[in-house]
């Protein structure tokens, strides 16, 4: 989307998405569920493994937990040439505790893990070469956000709020005296209210981040 309700940073545009609840994954009649995950990669010998356990607790509270591995080597280009300092190990984790308050009610609590690590090359967009020499890089990434919202039965009132903070973060040469290490730091909130109006949609509200 390009909507000015993307927020700060999205004047290119911005991809939106919701992350799936346990009652996603349940049907009516079930309380907890364990779903297993497993798959190859011929073009760099990876494997991939997830697993995610959720459920209920009564009839206003559900849990998702999820954890994910990946481990490839090296890539092969489309000639069959295998592509240096390209082989990943990946860990993902992921948990989300949502809940409603009546019927008009909803909140949803989620915090997410993401590392990965590999001999990368000094600059990953140039191929392997003696001004450009493969080192050890790890990526980190940490997000926590609360959600809430409020939807009666009011074509007025349509009110969703979110508090969040991210944590990035690169690890460059690790294990060498050039060690470095460089990241981002942001916190905000959002606040918005739709408003259907016959065959127009109006939103208002407003976005703050601080990085």
């Amino acid at each position: 989307t390009g909507a000015a309700s993307a927020g700060p940073g999205a004047l290119a545009g911005a991809l939106r998405f919701t992350t799936k609840n346990a009652s996603d994954l349940l049907r009516p009649q079930e309380q907890a569920g364990v779903l297993l995950k497993g798959a190859h990669q011929s073009v760099n010998g990876g494997n991939k493994f997830s697993a995610s356990a959720f459920g209920r607790f009564g009839a206003n509270l559900d849990w998702l937990v999820s954890q994910t591995a990946l481990n490839s080597g090296d890539y092969s280009d489309g000639n069959g040439n295998r592509v240096a300092n390209t082989a990943v190990k990946s860990r993902a984790s992921f948990a989300k505790l949502g809940g409603t308050l009546g019927a008009a009610q909803q909140w949803q609590l989620t915090h997410e893990r993401h590392q990965d690590e590999g001999l990368r090359n000094q600059r990953t967009n140039l191929l392997l070469a003696g001004f450009n020499p493969g080192q050890r890089q790890r990526t980190e990434r940490e997000s926590s956000a609360l959600h809430y919202r409020f939807a009666p039965d009011n074509p007025l009132l349509a009110v969703t709020a979110t508090v969040y903070q991210n944590e990035n973060a690169i690890l460059l040469a690790q294990g060498t005296p050039n060690f470095e290490r460089d990241g981002t730091h942001s916190y905000g909130m959002n606040l918005a209210n739709v408003m259907q109006l016959d065959k127009h949609r109006i939103t208002v509200g407003f976005d703050y981040r601080h990085d």
